[in-house]
């Protein structure tokens, strides 16, 4: 857990196989823009300390851990900044328990049909196989296969680095815990969790920021500008020059979005309104 800056905190909440340091380059942009960032370590894959054997690792069990998160920081009514895999999550918290936040920022990520999109849903098969999460560890700390379209390839345009792979695989190449979470977490990856909170989209009454990669992104721009045109409360901007992980590829513009974003909802003093419904399992038909 990272906390840097002062004033009102931002709750930033990164992708599946990464961990706080994807959001670098851009906490000290916020950080001089006058914002606090509260960067958790999320059980995605790449973090320190396995979690208990059956723990809930599907989408809903993910957004409560975040919610239960925020509880116990104190964050209530929270702003979250997500991408990726965290954008789905962070839907769900935003129609299971909308109490729990005063705004949301979705930067390009999982939405409807795309949990996951189709170039990484055979991961989810990959996952089933005795000793993958390894192999795919030493995959990813190649730097010729992430740049592929089915590793990293549509997900930044510029690349990971060096010390970037190496962190972000080191973790499923040195601890069978975190190997066994990381398959439980994909083989739970269900696109019927993001279709049903996209049906409780209109009951959304927070403020949303959807922030979007414009260039070769895995999440396509139709996904976004559908999240904008279905949430009551939010807007669409693109960053021109980015892929879906923004803040590697263009982390000054999405610290400027954010802060205008955030600073419009500090402005607007308005406090989280109703809540759109009470968290439930019942009518997700497995598929």
């Amino acid at each position: 857990m990272q906390t840097t800056g002062e004033g009102e905190p931002l709750l930033l909440l990164h992708p599946a196989l990464t961990d706080e340091t994807f959001w670098d380059a851009v906490v000290p942009e916020l950080v001089a823009r006058g914002h606090r960032c509260v960067v958790p370590t999320l059980p995605l894959g790449c973090h320190r300390h396995p979690v208990r054997p059956r723990t809930d690792l599907t989408a809903p069990g993910l957004a409560q851990l975040i919610v239960q998160l925020i509880d116990v920081l104190d964050l209530a009514p929270a702003i979250t900044v997500s991408n990726d895999t965290s954008t789905a999550l962070s839907q769900l918290i935003l129609t299971r328990h909308p109490e729990k936040l005063r705004a949301a920022v979705l930067s390009s990520g999982d939405a409807y049909d795309y949990f996951f999109p189709p170039r990484f849903r055979p991961l989810i098969q990959v996952a089933k196989v005795p000793g993958s999460m390894r192999l795919l560890a030493w995959a990813l700390k190649l730097r010729a296969v992430s740049r592929l379209p089915v590793a990293f390839g549509h997900l930044t345009l510029r690349g990971l680095s060096t010390e970037q792979r190496h962190r972000w695989s080191a973790r499923l190449l040195a601890d069978a815990g975190v190997r066994r979470d990381m398959a439980t977490l994909l083989k739970g990856v269900d696109r019927r969790y993001t279709l049903d909170a996209a049906e409780h989209f209109a009951e959304v009454q927070q403020p949303v920021l959807v922030l979007w990669g414009a260039t070769k992104n895995a999440f396509p721009v139709h996904l976004g500008e559908r999240l904008a045109a279905d949430l009551p409360n939010a807007r669409l901007e693109l960053v021109q020059e980015s892929s879906a992980f923004l803040s590697i590829d263009a982390p000054e513009a999405m610290a400027e979005a954010i802060d205008r974003f955030v600073t419009e909802v500090q402005d607007s003093g308005e406090p989280v309104l109703g809540s759109a419904r009470a968290p439930r399992e019942e009518g997700l038909a497995p598929r």
